[in-house]
Formats: C-alpha cells, structure tokens, sequence
C-alpha cells in the first residue's frame, strides 16, 4: 500500500506568504458568454508564492536552476520529512539533520521548522 502526503498548499489571495512577498493575483481575462469560448485567467505570482523548492540556483549564481531538473529527478520514492523546530534566527546544523535522519537514506528531505507559523 502507496501512502502519501499532500504537501502542497492552496494557491489562492489568501496563500501564506514570505513578509515581503507579493501577493498572488488572479485576472480574469475571458468568460464564457462575454463573448468567449472559455475561461481563462492571468495568475501572477512570486516563485517563493505557496509550496515549492529551492533549487541550488536560489542560493548561488553558480547553483543548477530548478528548470534543468528533469521530471524524474524531483520524483522521490523515500522521502522523509523531519521536525526541526528552530527560532527564526537560529540556524540548523548537521547534528540536527543527522538527529533527524537517523539510520534511514531518504532521496528526498523535507526540513519542518516551524518558521511559517
């Protein structure tokens, strides 16, 4: 038996945020009846809106951006996903990722740390 975890949260005006981020925006550009076939809409958004990850391109001009991963590289088959709550000017160390793997050789790591809250 498969079990998974939805870790992506809705995009949506109401969308927790990084302080400072842009809020997400919906236009909506075609209605069905006015004239139009369909709906459509304009979504504007930061990259750091809702769930996502962090590519090495985040951190460093040098760092692998997320548009070169393949699609099979960001599929994970033993991901694991560890609590490390932490004050947001407290940063997490190796001892802690260690703590929190244990034994386990996930492919994927999810960190919790309580910053969104």
């Amino acid at each position: 038996m498969k079990r998974y975890v939805r870790l992506s949260c809705r995009i949506d005006s109401s969308t927790p945020l990084y302080p400072g981020t842009p809020l997400v925006t919906e236009k909506r550009i075609k209605i069905i009846g006015n004239d139009s076939p369909c709906n459509t809409s304009l979504v504007c958004m930061l990259n750091h809106s809702g769930t996502h990850i962090d590519a090495p391109r985040h951190f460093f001009n040098s760092g692998k951006a997320i548009d070169r991963y393949s699609d099979k590289e960001l599929h994970f088959r033993r991901p694991l996903i560890i609590d490390c709550l932490k004050d947001p000017d407290e940063g997490i160390s190796i001892d802690d990722i260690k703590n929190g793997i244990g034994r386990k050789v996930p492919d994927a790591l999810l960190i919790r740390t309580g910053f969104s809250r």
